[in-house]
């Protein structure tokens, strides 16, 4: 039986054990997912508290509690919202997926209800901005009716939700089967719930008949009335999948086992409980089944071996497809996995019936991929750019409202730390309105010059720079604006590449004068390179190492923008691909200050090993925020976009989930960028086709 599914609310074994002891029963039955309380946390200490869930590997889907608001003093009040900000800290510095608000009953000696919720209301808003500051979804409890006076005064799906509604981002529910089995609209409520990615944890237990205890008389999972399978069924068809949390309090059973079987063995026997009870709730369920298509450098090592390396457990891949035979049987033996081997999509699908595949072709060709995918019924994830046309993101966009299948892009830096902190910034209002943003990104003469060796140096392949490399930029631009670009006007040459030199070869290897040229790649001292392109090219003609002076080449090398928002936000962005530096320099403008950064990846120079972010306000204070330099994939970001892909189920409060549509807006405002830059114009992205499919929500 697989547990994977299953969290243990801590209070279901507090008088047993402390957080510690606790966790170590946990892995010993397999669980890897818990859910402590804050006392439990104080007593352990927070600081010993995360080392154990960090070391342990521990997943935490909740902590609990937060809430209480309603009070009868200002100063009460106060205290409150002063005791959530340091639940949140709490919950942050556990990793926690949410903090759980049980929100609070009347006041002392009130019989007001309606004020009582009111002071809820008020109180959840003075905290979420600090909250979402920090990164920690806030997950409303509703409780049963009978604690509206003392618990909590929100007691069903639909009143928690309408506070959801009203607040915005950053907030959900907690759905507990024992506090709303009863409701009669509770599956339209749970549906209404998925619809916005509300649901943010799944508590469950059993409602015993008689229930000698309002609190503490809590059944095990099957021994009470509540249709447990039914509700979870209804929760995953809201689109949560996430772990279900055992919450039992049940004094009458604890007395009971007690006696049955003396102190000495209750641990033994609430375990033993547990596994039994919650049998029939976590079922093994077969893992989902991926493919991948594609096995140059991003699909045979971030979308192959990093991604098994890191969710083996919770993915199978079931096939490798890539048209060229030497570089799929590479990428099947690097990856180290025994899956089969393809020559083409049609025949994977068809033989192994994939549940997700993930697209790391050519640009160019990830449409046709894509839709055949989702044609066939699998889910798809799309390596940037989404496409490379318009026309081509509006075939995917009707292929996906056609199929309702689902659609990631891999935006990874949305992932980085560094991104989210600055997201964070932005949310806090400190710079108040953003008006302008200044974004240039700097790609030195290693970097840079791959791209024109490449096929992504030419237009049809790869849509050219504004396209391909830009398309993460104008992404980035898009999340952190929370806005849709609506016109560019753009300027670009070719000022270093292509017919600015001299080729002397068709590529580095066979080129008489590669001692010379400060562009010789060596692919045969690259012990990477040259497994999957050192010999692959006798299969299919593709060179990895072509001369970057080649005068078919047809994209341009130094490109800027200039991009109106819908929320009038002007952006002035350039990209420049041989520079003696590597990095960017990003800032956003606003009505009461600025934020800026600029992140240094390579230079002739050393630099503190930390990315900072500077607030510098219109009183002239600033203030410097240090994060350590994040190294792998784009600056930390792929094994994030990893998880939140594989673990679909995880919180996602800043929306970096990157769906065809986020996919579709990026490559429109290439687009644009390019045909401006080749007409002299400006480009409205209203006028390029399939914009229609685009602003459909």
């Amino acid at each position: 039986m697989s547990l994977t599914g299953l969290s243990i609310n801590l209070a279901t074994v507090r008088q047993q054990w402390g957080l510690k002891d606790a966790i170590d029963a946990c892995l010993a039955q397999g669980i890897t997912a818990v859910a402590p309380w804050r006392d439990q946390v104080e007593k352990q200490g927070l600081a010993e508290s995360a080392k154990i869930i960090k070391d342990n590997g521990i997943r935490v889907t909740g902590l609990c509690r937060g809430g209480m608001f309603p009070a009868a003093t200002p100063d009460g009040i106060a205290a409150t919202i002063d005791d959530n900000k340091r639940a949140v800290d709490e919950a942050a510095a556990l990793g926690a997926d949410c903090l759980v608000l049980v929100v609070g009953g009347l006041p002392v000696n009130s019989k007001d209800i309606t004020g009582a919720r009111q002071m809820v209301a008020d109180g959840i808003a003075a905290v979420l901005p600090y909250a979402r500051a920090s990164g920690i979804p806030l997950a409303i409890e509703p409780l049963h009716p009978m604690y509206a006076a003392d618990r909590a005064c929100v007691n069903t799906l639909g009143q928690a939700l309408d506070l959801c509604d009203a607040l915005g981002d950053g907030i959900g529910v907690a759905i507990d089967v024992y506090h709303v089995w009863w409701d009669p609209d509770l599956a339209a409520q749970i549906a209404r719930a998925g619809r916005d990615s509300r649901i943010l944890a799944h508590h469950i237990c059993d409602w015993l008949v008689p229930t000698r205890d309002l609190l503490l008389d809590r059944g095990m999972m099957g021994d009470g009335v509540i249709d447990l399978p039914g509700i979870r069924r209804q929760i995953q068809a809201a689109g949560f999948h996430g772990p279900q949390e055992v919450e039992i309090f049940l004094r009458r059973k604890l007395v009971e086992a007690r006696r049955a079987r003396g102190s000495e063995n209750l641990r033994r026997a609430l375990s033993n409980g547990l596994l039994r009870s919650t049998q029939k709730m976590t079922q093994t369920r077969a893992k989902p089944r991926v493919a991948l298509i594609g096995t140059g450098s991003r699909g045979t090592r971030t979308w192959g071996k990093e991604l098994l390396d890191g969710f083996s457990d919770q993915i199978e891949l079931v096939g490798i497809c890539d048209s060229n035979p030497i570089r799929r049987a590479f990428a099947a033996d690097f990856i180290g996995r025994d899956a089969p081997l393809f020559d083409d999509l049609t025949s994977m699908l068809a033989a192994v019936k994939p549940d997700t595949v993930i697209v790391c072709t050519r640009d160019c060709d990830h449409d046709r991929h894509a839709i055949e995918a989702m044609e066939a019924g699998a889910d798809v994830i799309i390596e940037k750019p989404m496409a490379t046309t318009a026309e081509k993101c509006a075939r995917i966009l009707e292929a996906q409202a056609r199929t309702g299948r689902r659609v990631d892009v891999g935006f990874n830096y949305r992932h980085a730390p560094t991104s989210t902190r600055i997201k964070q910034e932005l949310l806090s209002g400190k710079i108040g309105e953003v008006v302008s943003v200044d974004f240039h990104w700097y790609l030195d003469t290693v970097h840079g010059a791959d791209y024109f060796r490449r096929w992504h140096a030419n237009r049809e392949n790869s849509g050219s720079l504004f396209v391909h490399k830009a398309t993460h930029h104008f992404d980035l631009l898009n999340w952190y604006l929370d806005a849709e670009p609506q016109e560019v006007f753009a300027r670009a040459g070719q000022r270093h590449y292509g017919k600015n030199g001299v080729q002397r070869g068709e590529t580095c290897s066979t080129c008489t004068g590669k001692a010379e040229c400060g562009f010789a790649l060596d692919v045969a001292g690259d012990p990477w390179l040259n497994a999957l392109y050192g010999t692959a090219h006798t299969a299919d003609g593709y060179h990895r190492d072509r001369c970057v002076f080649r005068p078919e080449i047809d994209i341009p090398d130094t490109m800027t923008a200039d991009i109106l928002y819908d929320s009038g936000v002007q952006v002035a962005y350039s990209l420049n691909s041989f520079m003696p530096i590597e990095g960017y320099h990003l800032a956003f403008n606003g009505t009461k200050g600025r934020i800026e950064i600029r992140q240094y990846e390579g230079q002739p120079w050393q630099e503190p090993d930390v990315d900072t972010i500077l607030v510098i306000l219109n009183n002239r204070t600033v203030e410097k925020i240090e994060l350590p330099f994040t190294r792998g994939g784009h600056f930390g970001g792929d094994i994030r976009l990893q998880r939140m892909i594989v673990e679909r189920d995880l919180p996602d409060p800043y929306a970096q989930r990157a769906d065809a549509r986020a996919g579709a807006l990026s490559v429109f405002c290439g687009v644009a960028a390019l045909q401006s830059a080749d007409t002299g114009r400006s480009v409205k992205l209203a006028d390029l086709p399939g914009w229609d499919l685009v602003t459909q929500r």
